[in-house]
């Protein structure tokens, strides 16, 4: 199988109750006719992005492209924690048991940062109020 070149990380979305992170990937896509889709793993390093199980997101077939260019492949991993994520992606084939590509390059999402508290409205000098009330109402 042709080497997958995963060239764009875009950070699309967060939510911030929990700040989730949606972050779409979009590699290259592979021109062989007989390509199954596409595995997606991560991890929370470089290093530890590996091929197995665990650290897999799921498989990716190619109805699932949400890119219009018939080069490039995208697709969406939603629901991801807030932290700093690596990803990398193979591609299967149709064979039984499908041959599985060797992993493309490595990527990094960044965690993103909670958005500052609003600022105070309304500011005002109580004391001079509050003075100026009591003289108004001959109190001071």
């Amino acid at each position: 199988m042709k080497k997958l070149l995963l060239a764009i990380v875009i950070l699309l979305a967060t939510t911030m109750s929990a700040y989730a992170l949606d972050v779409t990937l979009e590699w290259d896509a592979n021109t062989e006719s007989n390509i199954g889709g596409y595995r997606i793993y991560k991890g929370t390093s470089a290093a530890d992005v590996i091929k197995n199980a665990a650290h897999r997101v799921g498989d990716v077939v190619p109805a699932q492209d949400t890119n219009p260019d018939p080069i490039r492949f995208r697709y969406t991993v939603t629901g991801l924690p807030n932290v700093d994520t690596w990803f990398a992606v193979t591609a299967y084939d149709t064979e039984t048991p499908p041959q599985e590509s060797g992993l493309s390059n490595i990527v990094m999402a960044a965690r993103v940062s909670p958005p500052p508290p609003a600022p105070p409205q309304n500011l005002s000098i109580w004391e001079r109020i509050y003075s100026w009330i009591m003289k108004l109402f001959g109190r001071g």
